[in-house]
């Protein structure tokens, strides 16, 4: 879902519409592509929050 060049170690943090988070994982290697399985959560908007060094990626999703 976010297709970006990682340096070193990054964070994902996973928000429901309500602001609490219901998702975090911290990764050490170097990546270029994160695909999460989100099918055991239910309907309804979420925030993905990724850390990466000095950058901050936000994105939107809604499962339905």
């Amino acid at each position: 879902i976010i297709d970006s060049q990682f340096v070193n170690e990054y964070c994902l943090e996973i928000y429901d519409a309500k602001g609490m988070k219901i998702f975090a994982s911290l990764h050490a290697e170097q990546q270029t592509n994160i695909n999460l399985d989100l099918s055991g959560y239910p309907e309804g908007m979420y925030f993905i929050k990724l850390f990466s060094g000095d950058l901050l990626y936000n994105r939107k999703i809604l499962i339905q």
